[in-house]
């Protein structure tokens, strides 16, 4: 299974509220989308519009605007997610399909819940703010900046075993093997 569908770099322009979950009983991993005020959420979305100069893998296009959704705790606030996100500059966004934002579509998720938002600094180093510095440094080993992301997007599809963290490669094979 790809780990996601398309992979960008690009800002974040805006943030809008997204719905608010409830889920009978409070805890679950899905729930019933409300309207972003609801009292009594087990969670909330946000929606962030960014838009594309840097497409590394999938149909994405320069110049895109996209909406990438983020889930939050229920006490999120809309305007300092807007402050944060627009603070980070370049980032690049590892987009996927997420069943928490099936109501709408045209929502891109984010891998690892948002965790894997990696800032591309002046020189094309990445960080990744939302990481400890370990499991960062962990993560970055093979494409500590953008150039090398290119390069890996470039190859053939190869087939990962990780070890439970997803952090460290345990066995690799070509995907058509």
């Amino acid at each position: 299974m790809a780990l996601t569908t398309a992979v960008a770099t690009g800002r974040f322009q805006s943030v809008r509220p997204g719905k608010a979950f409830t889920v009978p009983g409070g805890d679950g991993s899905s729930g019933q989308g409300l309207a972003f005020d609801t009292e009594g959420a087990v969670w909330k979305t946000v929606e962030a519009r960014f838009t594309v100069d840097h497409v590394v893998s999938g149909d994405l296009a320069v110049g895109e605007t996209i909406t990438v959704g983020l889930a939050f705790d229920p006490d999120v606030d809309s305007s300092g997610v807007e402050e944060d996100l627009r603070g980070l500059g370049r980032a690049v966004v590892f987009l996927e399909k997420s069943p928490v934002f099936a109501y709408d579509p045209s929502v891109y998720g984010t891998a690892e819940s948002g965790s894997l938002l990696a800032v591309v600094a002046e020189d094309g180093k990445l960080s990744l703010p939302a990481r400890a510095p370990d499991d960062a440094a962990v993560l970055l080993k093979r494409t500590p900046d953008l150039a090398s992301l290119d390069a890996a997007a470039a190859k053939p599809a190869r087939i990962l075993v990780t070890d439970p963290t997803g952090c460290q490669v345990i066995d690799e094979a070509a995907a058509n093997a």
